[in-house]
């Protein structure tokens, strides 16, 4: 299924001069996995995008944030600047609640802050584990061993007739030195021990945190170490049913598990389905072969509706409606400048119905 507002790359180059910029204006190198409470402040914000039937270039000539900077932080959920949510509000206050929109910001950026510190948290644990086993050897390096001078057997004595030559203090204290020079080179190995397997856990925790990025989705094999394993964050994905799940992207939630074509049509060339998910109670509008402008709606007897405009791509869906049953809904594809085909069709469309409704 094609992503929900996914990146257009048709608007210009940032207005604000700091188009990869954060919350608090400075660079987000974080790999984290975004929060629930980031993706339903990403999501109002959506909403009332499509209320306002607002591209993100008019977005970005209305506020103090650029169109390729709105861009980015809704297409690739990334925290805004709460100064540019204000912006937005004050720019239209009719549509955009701005206490509401405020108050999702101060949510997502506590759960940004409290996973970061859970993360600093569990790093030091793992970098600190290993240090009283190193200490315990190092302990045991430094008890001496005995010198040779006190386990070897006395030398004969020579005969009488050579002169006994006496030890010299020198003499006596020279065995301890090569003891030493074993203590340092021992201490040594333990160091670099400790430093490959603080490497080792990095590794890991890299590798764990960048698995989504590897190529065809499927994450790579973290090297064999004995370095205690890294808690890896769970997957954001929201869990809804009914009137929780109004509003929301199907895309970021489980209802796009057991969705099915309860309805659909095909006119003009393009597809448009009416989507139902029996476990969430909801439905939306999914348009395929599509082009950007086309528009893309879903509305429920009772009046209420979900629109979305295509920015790029050749397929769009809309934000999800809450319905008993998949009677109470209509999904619609308004082509521009050629017409609008709806989902009359029950279930998928196949050639047979394709050759049915044209014969």
């Amino acid at each position: 299924m094609g992503q929900f507002g996914t990146p257009a790359g048709h608007d210009g180059p940032g207005q604000d001069g700091i188009g990869d910029g954060t919350a608090d204006g400075t660079r987000d190198t974080t790999a984290d996995e975004p929060s629930p409470e980031l993706v339903e402040l990403i999501a109002a914000i959506r909403r009332c995008m499509a209320e306002l039937s607002w591209s993100y270039h008019v977005l970005g000539r209305r506020t103090n944030a650029s169109s390729s900077t709105w861009n980015r932080w809704c297409t690739q959920t990334r925290l805004p600047r709460r100064d540019a949510l204000v912006s937005f509000a004050e720019a239209a206050p009719e549509v955009v609640g701005r206490h509401r929109l405020l108050a999702l910001w101060d949510a997502a950026l506590a759960a940004q802050e409290s996973a970061r510190k859970a993360e600093t948290s569990a790093w030091q644990t793992e970098t600190s584990a290993g240090a009283p086993k190193t200490a315990a050897r190092s302990t045991d390096t430094q008890a001496p061993s005995p010198s040779a001078a006190e386990t070897a057997p006395a030398p004969p004595q020579p005969s009488s007739t050579t002169p006994a030559t006496p030890a010299t203090p020198a003499a006596a204290a020279a065995p301890p030195a090569p003891v030493g020079r074993r203590f340092s080179l021992g201490s040594l190995l333990l160091g670099a021990a400790g430093v490959l397997a603080l490497g080792a856990s990095i590794t890991v925790w890299i590798m764990s945190a960048n698995a989504d990025d590897t190529p065809g989705g499927q994450a790579a094999a973290p090297p064999a170490t004995t370095a205690a394993p890294i808690t890896v964050q769970p997957s954001p994905t929201i869990s809804c049913h009914g009137a929780t799940c109004a509003a929301l992207d199907p895309a970021r939630t489980h209802c796009a598990d057991d969705a099915v074509t309860a309805y659909s049509g095909q006119k003009y060339g393009a597809t448009i389905e009416l989507r139902h998910s029996p476990s969430c109670g909801t439905v939306w509008a999914k348009m395929s072969h599509t082009f950007a402008g086309d528009r893309v709606t879903v509305t429920h007897r009772d009046g209420h509706s979900e629109e979305y405009r295509q920015q790029y791509g050749r397929d769009a869906h809309t934000l999800m409606l809450v319905v008993d049953t998949p009677e109470d809904a209509k999904a619609c594809a308004i082509i521009q400048d050629r017409g609008t085909v709806c989902a009359t069709h029950r279930g998928p469309v196949t050639p047979a119905a394709v050759s049915a409704r044209s014969s």
